[in-house]
Order: C-alpha cells, then structure tokens, then sequence
C-alpha cells in the first residue's frame, strides 16, 4: 500500500489551481495568488519542491520557466483528506461526522436529498457485493 499523501493547506491552494489549468509556472503560481497570499518566488518554489517530494507534483521540463503539473487527482487528494479527518476526528465514523455537521450548521432540504440519495446508491452498491459472494 502507498503512503497517503498529506497537504498542508498552502499547498491545497497550489494543487487546486494546477488541477483547473493542467500547468503551470512559478511565477503564474505566484500571480495567481498573489491577491490571496504574500507568497514570494522562493516561497511557491519551496512549497512546489515539497510537493514534488510527496508525489503530488511533477516538473514537465527543466527548461525555464519550469512547467508544474499535479501528479495526483483531486479525486485521489480529497479521498486520502476526508479518509484522514474521518479518521483523526470522528474515529473513521460518517455517522458521528455528518452528526455533528447537522448540529453545527443545519442541512437544507437540498443537502438532506443529496444524502439520501448517496445512502440509495451506496446501500445498491451493498446489495450487489453481497450477491456476488454468494
């Protein structure tokens, strides 16, 4: 089993923005957030680095201006995150979690729905494993 890739969330904003452009370049990094952060050239460089060592980024070309591209989905980042908070958190309980959620906020009737609606498909997904293994 691979290591589960951990982001901090300087580096989720990194991500999120190669995942919506395919690739990109430090200095277009930098101006991308520049509204949002006080992130240098060395700053987003580093973090970029870092993120090359976890295996969620890759340099295309050594050629400068050095292209950047996710390594990782979205998907595979937000599933090995939710994975972990479940975990830390709520003791891997959605139950306790999505508890807890109602409690905090409330649900809307739109958000009750789509639960509903994922319980269907998940309690589906249930009932076929369990014809197959018999």
């Amino acid at each position: 089993m691979k290591d589960m890739i951990s982001l901090s969330n300087g580096e989720w904003k990194i991500m999120k923005l190669l995942w919506s452009s395919d690739t990109m370049t430090v200095g277009q990094i930098v101006k991308a957030v520049e509204n949002d952060t006080a992130w240098s050239k060395n700053t987003v460089f580093t973090m970029l680095k870092r993120l090359e060592e976890k295996g969620a980024v890759r340099m295309l070309s050594t050629k400068r201006p050095q292209p950047y591209a996710a390594a990782i989905s979205k998907e595979q980042a937000t599933l090995e995150e939710t994975g972990s908070f479940l975990s830390r958190v709520y003791d891997g309980s959605v139950g306790l979690f999505v508890s807890a959620l109602s409690g905090y906020r409330g649900l809307s009737q739109k958000e009750i729905d789509e639960l509903r609606a994922i319980l269907d498909q998940a309690e589906e997904e249930n009932r076929k494993r369990e014809q197959e293994q018999c």
